[in-house]
């Protein structure tokens, strides 16, 4: 099971030009969307149409806690824990000295430094062929 191999990760966080150093981070989400993985309401408060991104840290917890997070956060009571952090951003940046293994639509990939920045106008699709 990934929970017993997983180990914290440091991070340098930085929104809308804040800094800040985090130690023992075990999960970090940005969304604009309450919802993610099938009804997990990460972001309970967290609407489409803001402009701004709400940002989970689960930071500083115990493995047996984890598991009772995974359990709240379907009612979206997760947030009441010590050990979760909401945030909210237009622009954010993440940096880590170790890779961070990252999920955006549907892709997976590895980075050291991910960048999120919400747009200001409507978005444009380009395809092509």
């Amino acid at each position: 099971m990934t929970i017993f191999k997983f180990q914290p990760k440091n991070i340098h966080l930085t929104i809308d030009g804040k800094e800040r150093e985090l130690k023992g981070i075990w999960m970090l989400t940005i969304t604009n969307h309450p919802y993610f993985g099938g009804g997990m309401k990460i972001a309970p408060d967290a609407t489409i149409n803001k402009q701004t991104f709400h940002v989970t840290i689960v930071h500083q917890i115990s493995k047996l806690k984890l598991l009772l997070l995974f359990i709240t956060v379907f009612f979206g009571k997760h947030t009441r824990l010590k050990e979760v952090e909401m945030l909210k951003g237009s622009e954010i940046m993440v940096r880590s000295d170790e890779s961070i293994i990252y999920h955006a639509d549907g892709y997976t990939g590895k980075c050291y430094e991910c960048h999120v920045r919400k747009e200001q106008g409507p978005r444009r699709v380009v395809r092509k062929n």
